[in-house]
């Protein structure tokens, strides 16, 4: 039985998952790094279950934007692994993990959540509710 996103729920991440993508932020450096977090949602929580890492094929260390035919191929997976997009993760190179106005703009859904990870390391996860306003997301690792 599929359940409904709820809206803006907790969302888990487990620690080997949250590893590998600050490992492909670091890898990436000094260009942004960009990927799909994907899984299942539960009545309490969305659960990670998948990380899908993407090409930024603009190259750039202030911008990203997946290759399309990665972004396909990862659709086609969700769809046939039966899992949804939760959240879409980029790094900030230089800057703290706090979405730009861009970041913000170009948002894909507000049911999904932007994960950026920073300079050194650090992880931030936001829910990206229009150009001007965002909001700080609930999540954790195990």
């Amino acid at each position: 039985m599929k359940v409904n996103m709820p809206t803006r729920p907790r969302i888990r991440i487990p620690d080997l998952l949250l590893a590998e993508l600050i490992a492909h932020a670091a890898q990436e450096h000094p260009l942004e790094c960009c990927g799909l977090l994907a899984g299942i949602v539960t009545p309490g929580a969305c659960e990670v279950t998948v990380r899908i890492p993407l090409t930024n094929h603009l190259k750039r260390e202030d911008e990203f934007e997946s290759d399309p035919a990665e972004m396909l191929a990862a659709h086609r997976r969700m769809r046939r692994e039966g899992l949804e997009m939760l959240a879409v993760y980029h790094s900030h190179p230089a800057s703290e993990p706090v979405p730009s106005r861009k970041d913000r703009l170009r948002s894909i859904d507000e049911r999904v959540a932007c994960v950026i990870v920073g300079p050194t390391g650090d992880v931030r996860m936001w829910w990206l509710l229009s150009a001007h306003e965002q909001t700080e997301a609930n999540w954790e690792t195990k």
